[in-house]
């Protein structure tokens, strides 16, 4: 089976404190809590040296696998690295990730080119839940790519 590695979201290694952006989030956003999520997300690219706890890890990826996939084909695998040296290794081989040198890990979202056409909209879509649910949950993220 033949995969390429999308490197699609790294999650901070920490809790950041975000700042509403009132330019980008309407005031009705304030009755709906996914609203006002989806319109506070923001890429964090620093972080703090506290690690995120497995629970949230997984409930990270559960949430990213709750996307929505064409023909619910599901072309993705999600890896939670969090060996130093691979991560300093990434963030000096793929181009602007090299915010990976900072975290404490990160979830990488591996796209299977053999199972759909549209794996790369399906990764897209699964990335987002991720970041969303980062923000929901009060953690810094920021979405990156390597293709191919």
């Amino acid at each position: 089976m033949k995969r390429i590695f999308l490197i699609t979201t790294l999650l901070a290694s920490a809790c950041a404190f975000f700042c509403g952006c009132d330019a980008r989030t309407p005031a009705a956003s304030a009755q709906n809590e996914t609203l006002d999520t989806i319109f506070k997300r923001v890429s964090v690219r620093k972080y703090t040296p506290q690690p995120v706890e497995k629970d949230k890890l997984d409930l990270l990826v559960r949430a990213a696998m709750a996307a929505p996939t064409g023909k619910n084909i599901r072309p993705w695998s999600f890896v939670i690295v969090t060996d130093r040296a691979l991560l300093d290794k990434m963030g000096d081989k793929l181009p602007n990730s090299k915010m990976l040198k900072d975290v404490g890990q990160a979830i990488v979202v591996c796209g299977d080119t053999s199972a759909s056409e549209l794996w790369m909209l399906d990764c897209a879509a699964a990335s987002e839940n991720l970041l969303l649910a980062a923000q929901s949950l009060g953690l810094g993220a920021v979405w990156t790519a390597a293709w191919p």
